[in-house]
């Protein structure tokens, strides 16, 4: 049923009230289903964000940072340790020297330890935020291609839809003067190979569009083109200082130089403080003694022995500098290819339009021309034919000047 029958049911039963009114709303319900706005393009984004599988990775990369954090929020700096010791000197007897002795290991932070592990977890955590935002971009842009190859598609078939019908209308004009003895047989012979070749154009471009809908629906579980899609946006000429891979490169930055001066801090291993309480005789029948004892162990951390893991961080954090500068260096150029591209096809739309000037005064003089018995009927298709591609030209410019800019303003980091 149509969305208009629908509105007129709905009125109905809101003007009706009472138990009548039930009647009215349970045909509503089951012979005019809801109809479905189309969605945003950023509602589009948020459906395929939802079950696109890299969408959890940024959880687990925040809980690694969390963890972190709990880490350095911690009293010490490694896990306790506990121990019990027994001494004789008397094997199987009761005679001789006795010792019990328990104590209880703790890591102590080294001087600084604990901020740069900090540190360390909230670059952590603001990279998954930023590799979730870029996920998002991604995503986008995949929409943003989906959405124009099917926009692009119905334009195709809106233009065989109309062509068909032209040639259909044709033939029928062509069927008629036959039979008033204007025209030879050959001649609707010819329209209606026309309008066969317009219908199978038709049926293939209608095949497309399924194509390219079952794209759509299968990444953002929408059946229509966002409503925006078509929105008019001027093009800038710079990446967004705030671009997601320019963001989630700066903070790989961070992390990276967070874990050398992490590294750096722990040339050796934490200092040991060693609470321990011993219980002891010297022989059989003599009171046992107590003591209370407090020991530190400082390990000296040798240069050799930290070598590696600080030549690794400075490496890990050189590449990452190296890909921030790169990635800087790729998506200028990736703007400046989308400008020209713009400028392209701006030129490209222009010279269209001239053409389908041409095509449409050409159509309409041959068109004329055929109706007074001036020409015939295949310099009037081939009028036609020519007018057809210098519409579809026209079309297929105009969308892709809208598409041009829309990636352009993409790649700069911004939505349509």
């Amino acid at each position: 049923m149509r969305p208009q029958q629908a509105a007129v049911m709905e009125d109905r039963v809101k003007k009706r009230r009472g138990p009548h009114a039930w009647p009215l709303l349970l045909v509503a319900a089951l012979f005019f289903p809801p109809v479905h706005a189309a969605p945003s393009f950023d509602e589009a984004v948020r459906a395929a964000l939802r079950v696109h599988p890299r969408a959890r990775v940024h959880v687990a990369l925040r809980q690694v940072g969390e963890g972190y954090r709990r880490q350095a929020d911690a009293l010490f700096g490694g896990d306790p340790a506990a121990g019990l010791a027994y001494r004789s000197d008397d094997a199987g007897g009761n005679r001789g020297y006795r010792e019990w002795e328990a104590n209880l290991d703790l890591p102590l932070w080294l001087p600084g330890q604990r901020g740069a592990r900090r540190s360390l977890g909230d670059s952590i955590v603001s990279r998954s935020a930023a590799e979730f935002r870029l996920l998002a971009w991604e995503v986008a842009g995949e929409v943003l291609e989906r959405a124009w190859s099917l926009r692009l598609a119905e334009s195709n078939l809106e233009q065989d839809r109309s062509q068909w019908d032209s040639a259909k209308a044709l033939e029928k004009d062509v069927a008629r003067r036959v039979r008033a003895g204007e025209l030879a047989r050959s001649d609707l012979v010819l329209a209606q190979q026309e309008t066969l070749a317009r219908e199978t154009a038709h049926q293939h471009a209608m095949a497309a569009v399924e194509r390219e809908r079952s794209s759509w629906r299968a990444y953002t579980t929408f059946d229509e083109l966002p409503y925006d899609l078509m929105v008019k946006r001027t093009p800038g000429a710079e990446p967004s200082p705030s671009h997601p891979r320019l963001l989630v490169m700066k903070l790989a930055v961070e992390q990276a130089r967070a874990r050398r001066n992490d590294v750096r801090l722990k040339r050796r291993e934490n200092p040991v403080l060693t609470l321990y309480a011993k219980r002891d005789r010297g022989i059989g029948g003599e009171p046992y003694d107590n003591s209370l004892g407090l020991g530190i162990s400082v390990p000296f951390g040798t240069h050799a022995s930290a070598a590696p893991r600080i030549a690794e961080a400075e490496l890990a954090l050189t590449r990452a500098k190296a890909d921030w500068a790169q990635a800087q260096w790729a998506l200028k150029l990736e703007v400046e290819q989308a400008r020209q591209e713009v400028a392209r096809v701006t030129r490209s739309l222009e010279l269209a339009e001239q053409s389908s000037r041409l095509a449409r005064a050409r159509i309409r003089l041959t068109r004329r021309a055929f109706e007074l018995g001036e020409t015939d009927l295949y310099l009037l298709l081939l009028a036609r034919e020519q007018s057809a591609v210098a519409a579809r030209e026209l079309e297929y410019h105009r969308l892709e000047r809208m598409r041009a800019i829309a990636r352009l303003n993409h790649i700069r980091g911004e939505d349509l």
